[in-house]
């Protein structure tokens, strides 16, 4: 199956036009006979040359929508995803979050849920941002985000990929 017939958006990029041997338009012709695509809406980009960069970022914000919510998600209820997670010296763990539901701020004490359980250790939230390519510092996360959150984690197997972030206040009712 195609990520279409999966659900998926598909936006087709060409990258590293700038390189000497690049053929981007034998490469579109070529893709648009494999996958279907117009060779026209076949994006051009080189993040080197900074060719193209806007456009992508235009067409995703165009052509993806947003994720949808939750069956029983009335906004109050956090489920963070943690994606990937790793240990700095200074800082502890850093968990690369994807917000389910709810919405997540800087002094939020959360609890780890995995394997469908919860933890009883729970966390403050010392630090949350995005990530772009650099860290910017934001404050909150809210659904539909992906961002970063510090929390004072010192093994990273406390985060693995598919673990639930969530508030301590909603495990203990």
């Amino acid at each position: 199956a195609d990520g279409e017939e999966l659900g998926f958006r598909v936006l087709p990029v060409l990258t590293k036009i700038d390189i000497p041997s690049a053929r981007p338009l034998e490469v579109a012709l070529a893709v648009s006979d494999l996958f279907g695509f117009d060779p026209d809406s076949i994006l051009k980009t080189s993040a080197r040359a900074r060719i193209g960069i806007k456009e992508v970022l235009d067409v995703i914000c165009d052509k993806v929508p947003p994720p949808d919510s939750l069956a029983d998600d009335d906004g109050t209820i956090l489920r963070a995803k943690v994606i990937d997670s790793w240990f700095e010296p200074r800082r502890g763990v850093v968990c690369l979050v994807r917000v389910l539901s709810g919405a997540m701020e800087e002094g939020d004490r959360i609890s780890i849920i995995d394997g469908g359980q919860a933890r009883k250790d729970s966390y403050s939230v010392q630090e949350i941002g995005l990530v772009l390519p650099h860290r910017m510092r934001t404050k909150a996360l809210s659904r539909g985000q992906m961002g970063y959150v510090i929390a004072g984690l010192r093994d990273p197997r406390e985060a693995r990929p598919g673990t639930i972030l969530t508030l301590q206040k909603t495990v203990n009712t």
